[in-house]
């Protein structure tokens, strides 16, 4: 698989500042489709460009020093390394950009692991495309789209984890 990344020369993420109101947005998801799809959504709206694109989380981790997003989606169930190897290794390349997990699996280990490493947001594929617009401009401008519904759940599960 081949990843695709805008091209880009400013140096590393580190150094990344927003310079327009453009959200600038990647997508890490394994079904190629559904990443052409979501791409050519995301890009009716004027706000939003769509920068990289990843079929897999080797790929996404690969391309990490280099990448320049204001929010990456992540589909959490991808070949290569897990959704934890994937949030540490953004917390060290691409510390300004918020991680949205975009899944299919409304699954409470999977949401507490999200919460726990740092994530902004965990979104499921049934969203709706205004919802879905809503979630990026937040996420964008610094704000956590976790609901208080959502924290519970993945408390309740990280506490029943650890009375085991």
């Amino acid at each position: 698989m081949q990843a695709w990344l805008a091209n880009t020369s400013e140096g590393s993420k580190r150094a990344y500042t927003k310079r327009s109101s453009i959200i600038q947005i990647a997508i890490a998801d394994d079904h190629a489709i559904f990443r052409r799809a979501l791409r050519r959504l995301l890009e009716t709206e004027t706000d939003f460009r769509v920068v990289a694109e990843f079929g897999d989380s080797g790929e996404l981790c690969g391309a990490m020093d280099n990448l320049r997003a204001d929010v990456l989606l992540l589909d959490i169930h991808m070949p290569g390394p897990d959704q934890l190897e994937i949030m540490a290794m953004a917390h060290r390349y691409i510390g300004s950009t918020a991680v949205v997990a975009l899944t299919a699996f409304d699954d409470d280990s999977l949401l507490s692991a999200m919460v726990s490493s740092g994530a902004t947001g965990f979104l499921l594929k049934t969203i709706e495309p205004e919802r879905l617009f809503d979630a990026l401009r937040r996420a964008a401008a610094g704000e956590a789209l976790f609901t208080r519904e959502q924290l519970a759940r993945a408390h309740r599960w990280r506490d029943s984890v650890e009375q085991l």
